[in-house]
């Protein structure tokens, strides 16, 4: 099937919003949208640059995947800018197909030019093998781990 990126535009918010419901289900994080207008707020704010929020879809206009990272100043050195992916969906039918690399790719295009270092974090289920990143350029530079902490 033949795919494009594009950037995000406010007409995807709807379908977007299934989509983080979707990644927080599959994260086993469900409380992590439970606020549609906040979680829309979050993403006119990503379609702002410097952010990256971009859409794949098939030729038909149908969007199958989605990935939005926030281009910030580092902490430490403000001089130099990071790019960090908050979210990074493909639905579930298409996430076998070119979609996810074509977001990738993509996203490491469009960040590299404006930030020194891009950044990209796998959950640990996810069908992306580590060689991919790797042979791009990436290395491994932590491991992150998540508490949730009961109310």
């Amino acid at each position: 099937m033949p795919y494009r990126v594009r950037g995000a535009a406010e007409a995807d918010i709807p379908w977007m919003l299934g989509g983080l419901r979707g990644a927080a289900r599959w994260a086993d994080l469900p409380d992590l949208y439970p606020d549609p207008e906040y979680a829309k707020e979050r993403i006119l704010e990503a379609l702002k640059p410097p952010h990256i929020l971009i859409v794949a879809e098939l030729d038909s206009c149908k969007p199958v995947g989605f990935l939005g990272a926030y281009v910030v100043p580092h902490i430490y050195n403000p001089r130099i800018m990071w790019s960090t992916v908050a979210v990074w969906w493909v639905d579930l039918e298409y996430r076998l197909s070119r979609a996810a690399l074509m977001l990738l790719n993509s996203y490491v295009r469009l960040a590299s030019q404006t930030c020194r270092y891009v950044t990209v974090a796998l959950g640990w289920h996810t069908p992306i093998k580590e060689a991919s990143l790797l042979k791009r350029g990436f290395k491994l530079l932590e491991r992150s781990y998540t508490l949730r902490v009961e109310e």
